[in-house]
């Protein structure tokens, strides 16, 4: 399956859109559950109990041993300090993604760490050599079974939204 964050789990989590017979959106349970997580390690002792909790304050081990497994997770790092064997072999461990975010600044490594994998493609444009080696990734990916969630820049011009499309039809998924 290529395509926009989906959702395999409907016990996850009961919302109002799921109440009402509608899945929830995939940002809805992402969010609870992590959510949910920090609560947990607040409860636990292994967060600050008063003022404010940074993000330095959370150990990722942590973080990943309180989400569901039936979560698909994917995290995106922002410092090359994170690009690391052990930051990958933690991920593998609790069956969460490497976001491999592409920019003009810095692309993360392509490291499998998940059943699935999680693009964010964030340059405000590709050539037909990127895109091209983008869709052989893909179908690299596709044909090992795995999930491909792929995400293109989309503000100001319609080009991330035609390379989405050309990407689909290029793996066959529309």
């Amino acid at each position: 399956m290529i395509g926009a964050a989906s959702v395999h789990s409907s016990s996850l989590l009961e919302s109002p859109s799921h109440a009402a017979g509608k899945r929830p959106f995939a940002i809805q349970i992402t969010t609870a559950a992590g959510i949910c997580a920090i609560l947990d390690l607040l409860a636990q002792g292994k967060l600050p109990q008063r003022g404010f909790v940074r993000q330095e304050d959370v150990l990722l081990k942590d973080f990943l041993a309180l989400l569901p497994r039936t979560l698909p997770a994917a995290f995106e790092f922002r410092h090359d300090s994170w690009f690391s064997d052990a930051t990958w072999e933690l991920l593998k461990a609790h069956g969460a993604a490497l976001c491999v975010a592409e920019t003009e600044e810095r692309t993360t490594p392509d490291v499998i760490t998940a059943d699935f994998v999680y693009y964010r493609f964030r340059k405000p444009s590709y050539s037909g050599e990127e895109r091209n080696a983008m869709l052989a990734r893909i179908r690299e990916h596709l044909a090992a079974g795995r999930d491909v969630f792929a995400y293109f820049k989309h503000e100001e011009t319609p080009e991330g939204a035609l390379y989405a499309v050309d990407l689909l039809r290029g793996a066959g998924q529309t």
